[in-house]
């Protein structure tokens, strides 16, 4: 043993060279150090660690090879086992002499040696490498933290059951998903959120598992929180105990709902394949190496007048022609052993002689090594081709005559392109004479002077490279006139390669020269107004955005919209409707700067390019005039001023605006007007975007109601104030969200006057209130009449009574059993004239009319006698101040006495106080409705209140 410093006067015999070498040969690092914390010992293991030899390390400290941190703390601990006599053993962090970072426990005690001047005391520290267990522990951590998210992020839903089959626990996820409580899906209870039809044969399945031990596995639907029924697959083991009996059963449920639709639209897509594959006016074959017939379809069998039993094994040579065979072999044997696909004309024979001529693909099936292992024939009858070919062939005798009657123009040059020879139709054609066109370039007198230049750069191009020359221009006819003509020429080669004649002719295309112009015109314009169509208009709004970018200009932009145009065409007919618009279209050209800026863009709608404003005001006042234009009568038409215009208008911005984004303000603006009214000009504001994205959102969200049947009727009652009886009921719409439960209508306010989402709600109200009438009845329950609202947007399809009365006639109740309520807005709207006829044909069939909210809108006494109205509901505004205002009493009697002199009902609405129920049966009020009485009930509630409210009226 080699030591130094204060070790030196120690004496030690063999069995210290001894010693150092068993130090030498443990694996763990060994470091002595001395009061000074100076190293005084470190085995091979510790200098290894460090990184630097026995010799450079004694006599020398930590802060000679460890940051300061590092070293400070290490005498730290140093100094604790020097003062305190005690073991310390610390983990430690730190990068190894080969540059990896280690995790080490290092072990130090305080050990005294005898020495040349008495003892002295030395460190001595024993050091465990642990990285690799610290690693360990580590992925550990990291396997457990993996495992408790995947179990908690696992779209399975993990249960468990007694031996019995009864289940006793449920992840959480199962009320998520299902809306029923764990507690009531253990036992038995998670069959009741079963889809019927599934209920039995899972209910088999389980008994037979539990009963046997069997692998449960079974798909069914469930129903979930929204009513809707969804795939799943649940599957369960049975853990048996050391006796073979079982101790518990665990399972998972799992959603299929995606795998299982797509599983049926795959078996459909197969069937549809399949009759596909019947079907095909192609012939099928798919056969193994071995001739085996893997598929086939009907036409093949037809084209080789064999069974699919009679082809199965059947050689090729057996259905093939003789003489086609060798052929089709030779083939066969170069592509067949690569796999490479390739394509053959043959005759296939049929057992009685007869043969048909098939194009035939041949494809080769190949498994994961390239081996081919079947091939794929697909025959096409190609037959009638075959002796068409073989006519063409028969005629081209004859083809020399044909050629003199062709009507093309043929004609022969030389080498350097000069003509030689010319048909005599050309001199016809043309009024020259022969000499004349033979002459050098000739043939150029009669071309067009604008089509010269290009004809003879291209004919010479032609006689310069050899390239034939296809070319079209005008020639002057005899009489002046020009026709468009094709010209094509070939060069003859010698076997040399040498050109040594051209072989060209001359082919009148006129006629389809001016059909395609025709074409051109019809793909930018449009046909009944002779306006850009919407193509040309994008061009022509993007050319102005350039140009006016460039300039540092502004661009305008009108949209035009004829309001109730559907009605021009309804009433007087398409062709009056057709007028309309060529009239019009006329007129927004003298609007505009230049006619070339009005374009039309589809139906009734049309538009104007401003390319050069200053302000709004120059689109306002283009706008205007363009109203004005369209409230002028058409003269000589019967149409008078039935037609107005609603206009929107957008401006480009100083930094530049792209056409769509002009394109969608201004239409944001067309609809923002329209939706205030016919005839309108409304200007682009940022706040438009705003309020067409929140009706946008309103529609969306009615349009998920409809489809998730959250459309309910909610019931208010209806007293009559004489005798407080239940005289009816009001439905009123709710819509009812998954997890707020009923929302009052107001976010769907904006479907209303949705042509489509209008009626579609309108419609399944009407459904939903005539089912709950129909099953009241059938309880014997007398509700009286049901009130049911109908927008405006539900008459316009002109046939809303119609639908109506057919609606009651399925449900088997009588029209008076129904009264409709409209508002007075509707009565003056642009529907008046379907609201008549609807409200008339259903008060013929005996159904009442209730106008509603009477004496807000705009209903006069004419409307009361033009319509057939047989209820006035006071609006609730006259109703809640009645006890405070005495114009409201007034405006309440007045009302009254007018409903008594026309004999109709009158119902008050908003009735809140007792006070207000006793102002109105004091004044011979028919029918009181609101909170006073009761407020809108569910269906299922009714029964109860109509019951309670009879023994209290008793």
């Amino acid at each position: 043993m080699q030591l130094k410093n204060s070790l030196a006067s120690v004496q030690f015999s063999s069995v210290a060279e001894a010693l150092e070498v068993i130090l030498n040969g443990i694996a763990q690092p060994v470091i002595v150090k001395d009061r000074a914390h100076r190293f005084v010992y470190l085995n091979d293991a510790a200098c290894l660690l460090i990184g630097h030899s026995c010799q450079e390390l004694i006599g020398r400290v930590d802060h000679d090879f460890l940051p300061k941190d590092q070293a400070d703390s290490f005498w730290a601990v140093d100094d604790e086992v020097l003062s305190t006599g005690h073991d310390r053993e610390v983990e430690e962090v730190i990068t190894a002499g080969d540059g990896t970072v280690r995790t080490l426990i290092t072990h130090k005690r305080l050990v005294s040696l005898p020495g040349a001047t008495g003892e002295e005391s030395f460190i001595v520290a024993v050091i465990s490498d642990i990285t690799e267990l610290r690693r360990a522990e580590a992925v550990l951590r990291e396997s457990e933290e993996n495992y408790r998210y995947s179990v908690e992020l696992n779209p399975q839903i993990p249960w468990t059951a007694d031996p019995h089959g009864k289940i006793i626990s449920a992840s959480s996820r199962w009320h998520e998903l299902t809306g029923m409580p764990v507690e009531e899906g253990l036992g038995r209870g998670w069959t009741a959120a079963l889809h019927p039809d599934d209920l039995p044969p899972t209910q088999q399945n389980w008994r037979h598992s539990v009963t046997n031990g069997d692998p449960f596995d079974a798909e069914y639907r469930l129903r979930l929180t929204d009513g809707s029924f969804r795939w799943f697959r649940a599957r369960a083991t049975a853990r048996r105990g050391e006796d073979g009996t079982i101790v518990r059963w665990y399972g998972t449920l799992e959603d299929i709902h995606e795998s299982k639709l797509a599983t049926q639209a795959l078996r459909e897509r197969e069937r549809q394949l399949a009759t596909v594959f019947g079907q095909t006016m192609v012939g099928i074959l798919h056969r193994g190496l071995n001739n085996e017939v893997l598929m086939v379809n009907q036409r093949f069998c037809d084209l080789v007048g064999r069974s699919r039993e009679e082809l199965d094994g059947l050689p090729m040579k057996d259905f093939t022609h003789r003489e086609d065979f060798p052929r089709n072999l030779a083939v066969w044997e170069e592509n067949g052993e690569r796999g490479t696909p390739f394509q053959i004309e043959k005759r296939y024979v049929r057992p009685d002689g007869t043969a048909t001529w098939c194009a035939v693909n041949v494809s080769f099936v190949q498994d994961e090594h390239g081996r081919v292992i079947s091939t794929i024939a697909v025959a096409q009858d190609i037959d009638e081709r075959k002796r068409a070919e073989e006519q063409s062939r028969a005629s081209q005798e004859n083809f020399r005559y044909l050629v003199e009657l062709n009507p093309q123009i043929p004609w022969i040059a030389d080498p350097d392109g000069r003509t030689i020879e010319i048909s005599s139709r050309w001199l016809d054609l043309t009024g020259l004479s022969r000499e004349e066109v033979l002459a050098e370039d000739g043939w150029a007198k009669a071309v067009h002077p604008d089509d010269l230049e290009s004809a003879t750069r291209k004919w010479a191009h032609s006689v310069a490279t050899g390239e034939p020359l296809d070319d079209e221009f005008r020639l002057r006819a005899a009489d002046g006139s020009y026709r468009w003509f094709r010209a094509r020429a070939t060069a003859r080669r010698d076997e040399t390669g040498v050109i040594v004649r051209w072989y060209g002719a001359e082919e009148d295309i006129h006629d389809r020269r001016l059909a395609e112009e025709r074409l051109r015109w019809a793909a930018y314009h449009d046909p009944l107004t002779g306006l850009p169509n919407r193509r040309l208009f994008q061009e022509r709004l993007q050319q102005a955005l350039d140009q006016a970018a460039a300039a540092h200009r502004r661009v305008g932009l009108l949209i035009i919209d004829l309001d109730d145009f559907k009605q021009i065409n309804d009433r007087f007919g398409h062709d009056a409707g057709d007028a309309v618009l060529k009239a019009f279209a006329q007129r927004l050209q003298s609007v505009a700067s230049d006619p070339d800026d009005v374009a039309r863009l589809g139906g009734d709608e049309f538009a104007i390019i401003l390319p050069d404003v200053a302000s709004e005001a120059d689109v306002a006042r283009v706008a205007s005039d363009v109203i004005a234009q369209a409230s002028k009568p058409l003269s000589g038409s019967n149409i008078g001023r039935d037609y107005r215009a609603s206009v929107g208008g957008a401006i480009s911005s100083d930094l530049g605006t792209e056409p769509d984004e002009l394109l969608k303000q201004a239409d944001l603006a067309l609809y923002s007007g329209k939706a205030a009214g016919p005839g309108l000009f409304r200007m682009f504001k940022p706040a438009i975007r705003e309020e067409m994205q929140q009706t946008t959102s309103a529609l969306r969200l009615a349009q998920k109601a409809l489809e998730l049947d959250w459309i309910i009727p909610f019931y208010q009652p209806k007293i009559t104030l004489g005798t407080d009886a239940i005289a009816g009921f009001e439905a009123l719409l709710r819509w009812h969200h998954p997890r707020l439960g009923p929302q009052p209508p107001s976010a769907l306010a904006s479907a209303f006057d949705d042509p489509r989402l209008g009626v579609a709600i309108g419609e399944r109200m009407l459904a939903l209130v005539l089912r709950d009438l129909r099953s009241w009845l059938d309880a014997g329950l007398d509700v009286g009449t049901i009130a049911i609202n109908a927008s405006a947007s539900e008459f316009l399809s002109g046939d809303y009574a119609e639908r109506v009365l057919h609606q009651l006639r399925l449900a088997g109740l009588p029209a008076s059993r129904l009264e409709i309520e409209v508002t007075e807005t509707v009565l003056v709207g642009r529907e008046a004239t379907y609201v008549e006829h609807a409200l008339q044909t259903l008060n013929a069939a005996g159904m009442k009319i209730a106008l509603d909210d009477f004496g807000t809108g705009y209903a006069s006494l004419t409307h009361l006698k033009k319509f057939p109205v047989d209820v006035l509901k006071l609006d609730r505004s006259f109703i809640g101040s009645l006890e405070k205002e005495s114009s409201n009493a007034a405006i309440v009697k007045a009302v009254l006495d007018l409903g008594r002199s026309l004999d109709i009902t009158v119902i008050a609405e908003g009735i809140e106080t007792s006070a207000q129920a006793a102002f109105l049966r004091e004044q011979g009020c028919d029918l009181g409705q609101g909170y006073f009485f009761g407020r809108p009930i569910a269906a299922d509630a009714v029964p109860p209140f109509v019951q309670t409210w009879q023994e209290k009226v008793i």
